[in-house]
């Protein structure tokens, strides 16, 4: 179920809460990709180009971006992070199907989440006072591609996500089904990153 009110932090707090990005640039294997929307086949120098916009778009939100496609994530994570948490296999975590709404985390259980990944997560979060629960995903390739958090209690939602019982405590956004691809955004601090062609 969604939080109560009482129970959020205030939005305020969350304006600014992303300083740093790490980004990393896409490799040739994105044209191999999955998907779950109906864009047609990745091109890779198109795929570059839309990197670069997203990164200057990041850097406008006043997030500091940086490049680690050169080193392992974890070297890189702990230039600014004293301690890193791990998932252990059998448990598997997909980042899309993570969603932070103040202090709690939903996960979407996927072909790339798994329940023993999400129990690993959850026991991590509470560990430094935050709290997870699951999401069951029907069709969705990944929970965040379907469902964004705007803040203010607002979510962005399409598809089977607009009648989820457990997001009846928020004020839903619906998308259509033809413009579904526009519920996969991003709050970013005072932003909201949305595809192009998406934005009223």
């Amino acid at each position: 179920m969604g939080l109560s009110r009482k129970d959020k932090r205030k939005d305020k707090d969350e304006r600014k809460m992303y300083e740093k990005a790490i980004v990393r640039k896409p490799g040739k294997t994105i044209v191999g990709g999955i998907s779950s929307n109906d864009l047609g086949k990745p091109i890779y120098k198109k795929a570059l180009k839309q990197h670069r916009n997203y990164v200057e778009a990041l850097e406008r939100c006043g997030v500091e971006s940086r490049s680690g496609e050169e080193i392992k994530i974890k070297r890189r994570l702990e230039e600014f992070y004293d301690r890193i948490e791990i998932v252990e296999s059998p448990g598997t975590i997909e980042g899309g199907d993570v969603l932070r709404i103040c202090d709690h985390f939903y996960i979407g259980l996927s072909t790339r989440t798994n329940k023993e990944g999400a129990k690993q997560l959850i026991n991590i979060l509470e560990k430094y006072d935050y709290t997870g629960s699951t999401v069951p995903l029907k069709k969705a390739l990944h929970l965040k591609s379907g469902i964004a958090y705007l803040g203010d209690d607002n979510l962005l939602a399409a598809g089977e996500f607009i009648d989820n019982p457990i997001f009846n405590n928020f004020n839903i956004i619906k998308v259509d089904d033809d413009e579904r691809y526009a519920s996969n955004c991003i709050r970013v601090n005072d932003y909201i990153l949305v595809a192009e062609g998406y934005q009223s």
